[in-house]
């Protein structure tokens, strides 16, 4: 005779009958026929109200750890959403910088054009200077060789009339004296 809750085996089932083989207690591994309808596919009441209070009595002790996880977990939470709310303005005033950066960009690149436009139309400029002095140069030396040789030319018509108009006064004085 098997009692009531005990664990069972089921080996084989025919018609309203079924053999078993007992898994616990003192008739562990004994094998016997059982009216079908006596076996149940679900833990007895007595076994499933002592396995839920073992159960209960595992979460109570669980239950100040997880408390205290949960609490670890919420101050975490506060943290992170003050963390958050920061990094939100942060990130807003860096957009409105960025932006602002962005549309004074846009000048800056203007400017930069035009200064590179302005720094080659200087060195274009410089160089027709230098050339300019160095044709200056050239143009005043030449024309300081004119006025040299425009000199030399009066002077030695100066020095010929002189030498022709001495010789006649010569002439003229040698003529008259004698």
């Amino acid at each position: 005779m098997l009692s009531s809750g005990n664990p069972v085996e089921v080996l084989e089932s025919d018609g309203d009958w079924s053999q078993v083989r007992v898994l616990e207690g003192k008739m562990s591994g004994k094998e016997g026929w059982v009216f079908s309808r006596y076996l149940l596919t679900r833990l007895p009441w007595k076994k499933q109200s002592e396995s839920l209070r073992k159960e209960n009595e595992l979460l109570k002790d669980k239950l100040p750890v997880v408390e205290k996880k949960l609490n670890d977990a919420l101050q975490r939470e506060k943290t992170l959403t003050i963390k958050l709310r920061d990094n939100t303005k942060t990130l807003n005033t860096l957009e409105g910088e960025y932006t602002s950066l962005k549309q004074g960009s846009g000048g800056y690149l203007k400017l930069k054009k035009k200064y590179d436009e302005t720094q080659s139309a200087l060195k274009t400029a410089q160089q027709n200077l230098q050339k300019f002095t160095e044709e200056n140069k050239i143009l005043k030396s030449s024309q300081a060789i004119k006025w040299f040789l425009a000199g030399s030319l009066v002077l030695l018509f100066g020095l010929i009339i002189g030498l022709v108009v001495g010789q006649r006064q010569k002439k003229q004085r040698s003529t008259l004296m004698s």
